[in-house]
């Protein structure tokens, strides 16, 4: 990181007054004490990279979060290791994969999970200065079985209780959603989240702050709210 970019960042922490944790966020998990790097945050022992879906679904964020082990061990990487608050430090929860499903299963009217997709193979680039590029990466999440209650498991594994259209759209979010996914050293993995619906204090700024634990490091992020859609 060159000293314009430094101090291009460093102005920006100012700017948006992350020196002092609000009460919903934990000290240690301010993202002023990670390094914030747009959507691409680079450490010594890996790259996390995270992408936002370009609007919100039923108020819902839709996020993609790869990251790439510099390591020499494998490392796991879970949605319990994802922190993610409004601008007033106020936490905003994820969605576990039992609900997401439970409510394609026996949807409420007019409510839609989120526009989750699979995954493709492995792609991984340089960029001009030389660091691993992990922003366009799309890579095979492990499919999910273990994680869901019986009582979800019956519902959607019953013959006829699904579509065939509702039942491709379970195997996609069992397929593309964080769990816990074991990253092998020099490759990458993840997986996606979706967020409980944004709620924003009145002219309150509608960023976000994200805070990922990778390796024994923490990756930081600050971006705006995707408009609803």
């Amino acid at each position: 990181m060159n000293r314009r970019t430094s101090l291009a960042i460093g102005c920006a922490l100012v700017v948006m007054g992350l020196g002092a944790a609000g009460q919903g966020m934990a000290a240690d998990e301010d993202p002023s004490a990670a390094v914030i790097e747009g959507l691409v945050s680079t450490l010594p022992g890996g790259v996390v990279s995270i992408k936002a879906d370009p609007t919100l679904s039923n108020g819902r964020l839709v996020l993609r979060v790869v990251a790439f082990n510099k390591g020499a061990a494998p490392v796991t990487l879970s949605a319990a290791d994802i922190k993610l608050y409004t601008s007033a430090n106020q936490p905003v929860a994820l969605l576990p994969l039992d609900q997401l499903i439970a409510e394609v299963s026996s949807p409420a009217p007019g409510r839609s999970v989120g526009s989750a997709t699979g995954y493709g193979g492995q792609a991984l680039a340089t960029g001009q200065d030389g660091r691993l590029d992990v922003s366009g990466f799309s890579g095979a999440n492990q499919t999910v079985a273990g994680g869901l209650s019986s009582q979800v498991q019956a519902q959607i594994g019953a013959p006829g209780k699904l579509s065939k259209a509702d039942q491709a759209q379970v195997d996609t979010l069992r397929a593309a959603i964080l769990q816990s996914v074991e990253v092998a050293p020099n490759t990458a993995a993840g997986g996606q989240i979706v967020t409980d619906k944004l709620k924003f204090d009145r002219d309150a700024p509608r960023e976000l702050k994200m805070v990922v634990r990778f390796n024994g490091e923490k990756h930081g992020f600050i971006f705006g709210a995707p408009p609803a859609r």
